[in-house]
């Protein structure tokens, strides 16, 4: 079996109600917003990598043991042109964090970080799918799905529900 393409995102919320995001610079996400995204690292945990991605990009230091796997998605891409942009499908092991402090955050190389309320999350700057998910994760359920994007456009989708084991 061909090995996939391993991201880890971590949507980090504070006692504020509020959630730590980040703008992109550049890549296919660029303008855009998304929570800390960034590959998983080879040989580390899922929750190891998430935690150095928040690090990276935020400048945060979070226990693993306190993130909660929310989500496992698969994404499809091609470009507009129906040329393949990823080499193979990408998997996404998305986990939720609490962190009691409200202040902390920086800026990286690849993407500004802000934090925004909950109640006005900008769904108009992020990718297609997360408007269809976050709202739902934030509310407490655990997913699983598969996306499938032609360019910026969101061409199938199948998100549901994960059983517990």
């Amino acid at each position: 079996m061909e090995e996939r393409h391993r991201l880890v995102q971590t949507l980090i919320i504070n006692d504020l109600d509020e959630i730590l995001l980040c703008k992109w610079h550049d890549g296919p996400c660029a303008g855009k917003y998304t929570a800390c995204l960034g590959d998983a690292i080879e040989g580390e945990s899922d929750e190891a990598s998430a935690a150095a991605v928040v690090r990276a990009l935020a400048g945060l230091k979070l226990d693993v043991a306190r993130f909660e796997k929310v989500a496992l998605f698969a994404f499809e891409s091609t470009g507009g042109d129906g040329a393949a942009v990823f080499d193979a499908d990408e998997v996404e092991f998305l986990y939720r964090a609490k962190r009691r402090e409200c202040a902390g955050r920086r800026d990286s190389a690849d993407a500004s970080t802000s934090w925004f309320p909950l109640d006005a999350i900008p769904y108009a700057e992020m990718p297609a799918d997360d408007a269809l998910w976050y709202p739902r994760v934030l509310g407490g359920a655990v997913l699983e799905g598969r996306f499938r994007f032609d360019g910026d456009a969101l061409v199938e989708r199948d998100v549901r529900e994960r059983r517990s084991s």
